[in-house]
Parts: structure tokens; C-alpha cells; sequence
């Protein structure tokens, strides 16, 4: 009788494998906490004016230092502060000495009237300009820590001077406003020399109110009624003589008496004041290139540990950006002249009062409300700047391909915290100033969350690549903070 074989085991029962959504890490949020106090910075703030007033501004670089430090401190990114440590902080005031030489140079120049001096440290100011923008990100982003990582600036020079074109069109710009406000200032002097010499021209003919004597001076006394011509005399009525009423030239083709005319503005004027207005708004679109490059730069070439950062930022973006921020400061301009109409007519109408004391306590009231209100016209456009550009960095930024962040703050909000906090600046001369920059960085950061794909301990531990010799010296030397 035949055997069956036996059957062979059956294999293990095995999953079916996840799809490759599932296999992926988990996305952790982690939002980004301040918590600083306007009360604790208001200590710093003020030991911060006292020093800067007491040595005259030098202070400054030393303040910035202090100030950064402790709204760095107190930014929590996911439950870690942030770090800002400056091996040497007096380089920085070498970097501020710098800056400070080379524009009391200028102005000097500017004020002796060193025109050429003048240009050619403006034109050696716009090309070390890159330079120094590089080495001020090398030396803020070098002097940033979290967790224990180091953060680095990478860009080459290179890249650092590509972004940087516009600066070469807008040097070119501001020399062309310079050369046609020259011309319009030559174009004025002659205006002036030639209705001076007219004058001269009238009164040396004897055509003028009053004719000279043989010996070049003007009749006196009774000599003078003696040549003054009567009614009926000839001469006595100018448009008889041989001029009419509508200005023209009399039989001896000499100008009528007492009508100096003032010379016509010749075409290149003109097209001096259309080369102003196309240089000032080609600068303005020239700087809006320029900080689009160098945001992108600053955000793409930036390193947590050897973790690149990435930013998605379409230029069509930054632009709409600038156009509404050219309408709402239109709107701020009428609205400040409006105002001032306004206190121009309170004036005036307080002096026509006999400067009473209630009405010049009701004038100074109405100067001090009108003020406020003009400056508070100003203050949405900055502040809708900072919001929107705000909004499009932290909207497309991320770290590799691990983060990325987003940001949740309200343009409207941010807007009327701002005028809110300038009206109460004002109103206490200035001491709520450190109140104002506290809560407005809170707003800011507060509204920042990082999503981390896998954990934070992928970066935590990484140690950032050193920079050449070269670019570490550089950035401690200078120790510069330019944006």
C-alpha cells in the first residue's frame, strides 16, 4: 500500500507590508515659545540709553549685544532656548569705530565740498557692501547655538556678490540724481544771474523807476519830480509810447520799463526733473530686488549643524508685497497732509485769540493730538511690511528635509498692536518703548510652529563644519550686525 508523503510545514503568517505613507516618521509640532517680559527688558533697556548717553553713542554695539542676548535667551524652540554667545564683544565695537569713520569721512567731504572725494567713498562704500553683509550674517549666525549645535552662514563670496547686482544699479541711479540735481542747481544759479542782470541792464538804460544822473547816481529831491514825466507829457503813459498792453517791445526795441522777465526753463531741465523721478523710483525698485536676494540667500545658505536651510519664496510674491506697501503709505501721506491742513488752521486760529492762556493750552493740546496722529499715519506701513514679510519667510522655510515651519500671524492684529504701541510710547515721552518691542517679538515668535519629521534627536549633537581661516578672522574682526 503506497504512503503519502507528508505535506510540508506552512510558512509563518507574515503582515502584509504597510504602505509607504506608514512607514514614514511621525511629524512632531513643536511651537516656539517667548518668554521674556516687557518688565524684565525694560532693566536692560534703560541701563542700555543711560551708558549710550553717557558715552556718547559708543555704547551702541555693546547695547545691541545685551539686547539680542536676552530675547535670545528667553525664545524657546521646542522647550530648548536659544543661545548667542560672542567670544570677544569688543570686536564688535571695532566693526561700529569702522562704520562710524568712514561716515564722518564722508560727510566731511560732503560739507568742504569735496564732491569727488565724496563720490569715490560712496562708490567704494557700495562695492565692500556685500563684504561686509556676508561677514555680518558669518558672525550672527556663528555666534547662534541651539542645543549645543552650532549655526553657520555658507555662502561663498561669490554667491554673496551675485546677489548683490542691484546695489550696482542703484549706485548708478543715485549718481544720476546727483548730476541732475547739480544741473538743476546751475540751471537755478543762471536764472539768477540773468534776472540780475536784467535789472541791472533796465536801470543802467534809464528805463527803469528812476533814471540815473550823468555822474551813475540816482536823481534826488526835487531833480527827481523835475525828470518824473506829467500826465499829457510823452512818456508818461508807456503803452502810448510804443509798447502794448500785452508786453511787447517798444520802436527802439529796448524792454518796457520795471518788466524784468523771468527767463523760460530750457528742455534739459525738464528732463532733468524726469531723470530724478525715474532714478528715485528705479532705486526703490532696485532695493526691493536687493532684499529679496539677500532673504533668500540668508535663509537658503544657513546651516543647523549639517542641516542646509530651504525656502520656497517666488519673487512675484515679494513684489505684491511692495506694491501694497506703496498704496498704504500714499494713504498714510494724504491722511498726515490732511492733518496737518488741519493743525495748520488750529494755529492759526488760536494766535488770531490774542494768545490767551486757555487758547494757547487749547493750541498746544491740539499740536500735540495732531502730531500723534501723524505719526500714527506712518506706522501701518511699516508694520504691515514686518507682518508680511514675516508671514512669506516663515511660510516657506524649512531645514532640510527634516522641518519646516509655519507661522500663524494676523497682518490686521499685528498692524494695530503696533499703532497701539506707539500711541502709548508717546504718551509716556518714550519709557514704553521697551514694553513695545517686547510684546511686538512675542507676537511674532509666538505665532512661529517647527514640524519635525522623525524627532529632534536627528540634529541634537551635530557639530557644525568649521569656516576657513579667512572667514572666521574676518567675521571677528569686524563683528558686524548690518541687517
Amino acid at each position: 500500500m503506497p504512503v503519502t508523503p507528508p505535506l510540508p510545514p506552512s510558512p509563518p503568517f507574515a503582515p502584509p507590508p504597510l504602505p509607504a505613507a506608514a512607514q514614514r516618521p511621525a511629524i512632531e509640532a513643536h511651537a516656539v515659545r517667548f518668554t521674556g517680559l516687557g518688565s524684565e527688558y525694560f532693566r536692560v533697556w534703560i541701563v542700555n540709553v543711560l551708558l549710550m548717553l553717557a558715552t556718547l553713542g559708543l555704547y551702541t554695539p555693546f547695547a545691541r549685544y545685551r539686547s539680542i542676548k536676552y530675547f535670545y535667551g528667553h525664545t524657546q524652540v521646542a522647550g530648548s532656548p536659544l543661545e548667542f554667545s560672542v567670544r570677544r564683544p569688543w570686536r564688535m565695537f571695532l566693526g561700529f569705530v569702522v562704520m562710524l569713520s568712514f561716515y564722518g569721512l564722508f560727510e566731511a567731504a560732503n560739507h568742504f565740498g569735496f564732491q569727488k572725494l565724496a563720490i569715490g567713498l560712496w562708490a567704494a562704500f557700495l562695492a565692500v557692501l556685500p563684504f561686509l553683509w556676508g561677514s555680518a550674517m558669518r558672525f550672527r549666525f556663528g555666534c547662534t547655538r541651539w542645543r549645543g549645535v552650532r549655526m553657520s552662514f555658507r555662502a561663498t563670496w561669490g554667491e554673496v556678490y551675485k546677489a548683490s547686482w542691484p546695489l550696482a544699479l542703484a549706485g548708478a541711479l543715485m549718481m544720476g540724481v546727483g548730476f541732475a540735481a547739480a544741473v538743476l542747481e546751475d540751471e537755478k544759479e543762471t536764472a539768477a544771474s540773468a534776472t540780475s542782470s536784467a535789472a541791472s541792464h533796465s536801470a543802467a538804460s534809464g528805463s527803469g523807476p528812476q533814471a540815473a544822473t550823468p555822474d551813475g547816481l540816482p536823481p534826488e529831491g526835487d531833480a527827481a519830480e523835475a525828470r518824473a514825466p506829467e500826465s499829457g507829457e510823452p512818456g508818461a503813459d508807456v503803452s502810448e509810447a510804443g509798447e502794448s498792453e500785452s508786453g511787447e517791445l517798444d520802436e527802439s526795441g529796448d524792454e518796457p520799463a520795471g518788466d524784468a522777465r523771468e527767463p523760460e526753463l530750457p528742455e534739459h531741465m525738464m528732463l532733468a526733473l524726469g531723470g530724478m523721478l525715474l532714478a528715485v523710483l528705479g532705486g526703490w525698485l532696485a532695493f526691493m530686488r536687493l532684499e529679496y536676494n539677500y532673504c533668500v540667500l540668508r535663509v537658503r545658505r544657513a546651516f543647523l549643524g549639517q542641516q542646509p536651510g530651504r525656502l520656497r519664496l517666488a519673487f512675484s510674491e515679494w513684489v505684491v508685497m511692495y506694491v501694497q506697501i506703496g498704496i498704504i503709505g500714499a494713504i498714510g501721506m494724504v491722511a498726515a497732509w490732511v492733518l496737518m491742513m488741519l493743525a495748520f488752521v488750529g494755529i492759526m486760529g488760536a494766535a488770531a485769540g490774542g494768545g490767551r492762556p486757555g487758547n494757547i493750552g487749547m493750541l498746544v493740546m491740539a499740536a500735540l493730538v495732531i502730531l500723534t496722529l501723524v505719526v500714527a499715519v506712518t506706522v501701518p506701513a511699516r508694520a504691515f511690511r514686518v507682518a508680511r514679510r514675516f508671514q512669506l519667510v516663515w511660510n516657506g522655510a524649512g531645514l532640510g528635509g527634516m522641518a519646516r515651519s509655519k507661522t500663524s500671524l494676523k497682518t490686521g492684529a499685528y498692524v494695530w498692536l503696533c499703532v497701539r504701541n506707539m500711541l502709548l510710547t508717546l504718551l509716556t515721552l518714550g519709557f514704553y518703548r521697551p514694553y513695545a518691542v517686547a510684546s511686538e517679538y512675542a507676537a511674532r515668535a509666538n505665532s512661529v510652529t517647527l514640524y519635525v519629521r522623525g524627532g529632534l534627536d536627528q540634529v541634537s549633537g551635530e557639530m557644525v563644519r568649521q569656516q576657513g581661516a579667512f572667514g572666521d578672522a574676518v567675521a571677528d574682526v569686524l563683528g558686524l550686525d548690518l541687517i
